[in-house]
């Protein structure tokens, strides 16, 4: 797999496809997705007035993607596939907070599927960074911890709709436990 303009090369023999986003400017960050149906996110952070993007592109089908966001204020990202590689969240950041709130930058969080059906921001009512994200084992749900200290931790579906929160705490850490019942 090639992808022209990543500082990141997996070497083969020869790749078996080509992605050329040179267009849009340099790759920051990609990611492959796990499962049955590959799929490659890739960021290209804003410059010069332009705006950063995240597109999934769909294996083998590089030609087009699948699930797209364009959006300003983004200089890098961490991207977090669900166990299925059918839906990712992209926690997209900033050195420097415009509003002078964080010495720590900016956070954002988005999150596309691979079916193309919806890519979104998924807004979070308290101001502050972004500490943790996790997606369930399952895959059908998220866990986001945000906002100053103390922090909230809210639960959201698939779709990014909140399901539940719970109450302000110092936590930065999500840990989803499977139990075995023997």
């Amino acid at each position: 797999f090639k992808i022209a303009g990543a500082s990141t090369v997996f070497a083969f023999s020869k790749p078996l496809y080509t992605l050329d986003l040179k267009e849009f400017g340099k790759i920051e960050d990609f990611q492959l997705s796990p499962g049955k149906n590959p799929s490659v996110a890739v960021f290209i952070p804003g410059q010069k007035g332009n705006p950063a993007y995240i597109k999934v592109y769909s294996l083998p089908n590089v030609k087009s993607p699948v699930s797209q966001k364009q959006f300003f204020k983004g200089e890098s990202c961490t991207f977090k596939w669900n166990a299925l590689g059918t839906s990712i969240l992209a926690l997209v950041s900033t050195d420097v907070d415009s509003t002078n709130k964080s010495y720590y930058g900016e956070t954002q969080l988005y999150l596309l599927d691979i079916s193309g059906l919806f890519d979104q921001k998924i807004h979070l009512p308290n101001e502050g960074p972004i500490h943790e994200i996790t997606w369930s084992p399952t895959s059908r749900e998220f866990a986001v911890i945000y906002g100053y200290m103390p922090a909230v931790t809210t639960f959201f579906d698939s779709r990014g709709n909140s399901i539940h929160s719970l109450p302000k705490a110092p936590r930065n850490t999500i840990l989803y436990l499977s139990l075995i019942h023997i």
